[in-house]
């Protein structure tokens, strides 16, 4: 229990940074280009660009997400942890590479850097797909989700479908699987 109270204390404090710091850039503008990861990102982007945001709405939003599937999924610390480190782990430049040269596909991964926390909300919500009661409505709501986000010029919806793919692969391997009685 104790356990669970830190980690819903940690998603408050992270909710409450990242809106501050979309305040903090309205008053203090600092381009996206040096706080977002982008073809090439270094190290330190990739490890920061989660809790900067292009403005208050996206940061209120993915906050909202954020809490929202602390408090009703109760995610835990390491589940936390796993879902930064996969969303740290996005694969930019091989997306970038991929989208440029394959003319079928017809989306290419927006100019301006990816900042935000939508890529840990979507493997968390990946993580917690084996625990939601109505499952069908909850991975329709999900494939909508990132659907829409291809139709949207500045949404990453390629970091979207990663983090959540592979949030459902974490997922999947730590869902323990049902004992049937003979």
């Amino acid at each position: 229990m104790v356990r669970k109270k830190k980690t819903k204390t940690a998603v408050l404090i992270i909710s409450a940074v990242i809106v501050a710091l979309s305040i903090v850039h309205l008053v203090i503008p600092i381009p996206l280009q040096q706080l977002g990861i982008g073809k090439g990102a270094a190290l330190s982007s990739r490890l920061t660009y989660h809790f900067f945001h292009a403005n208050l709405i996206h940061s209120s939003l993915n906050a909202w997400c954020l809490l929202s599937l602390a408090f009703i999924y109760d995610i835990t610390a390491w589940e936390l942890l796993i879902a930064y480190a996969v969303a740290s782990s996005y694969p930019i430049d091989t997306l970038y590479s991929i989208s440029y040269q394959l003319s079928i596909i017809n989306y290419h991964i927006p100019d301006l850097p990816t900042v935000g926390l939508s890529g840990i909300c979507f493997a968390l919500i990946g993580q917690v797909q084996y625990r939601v009661q109505r499952k069908l409505y909850y991975s329709t709501c999900v494939c909508a989700m990132i659907a829409l986000g291809f139709f949207f010029p500045n949404a990453n919806a390629l970091l979207h479908l990663y983090c959540y793919v592979v949030g459902l692969m974490v997922g999947f391997f730590n869902f323990p699987l049902p004992h049937h009685a003979h």
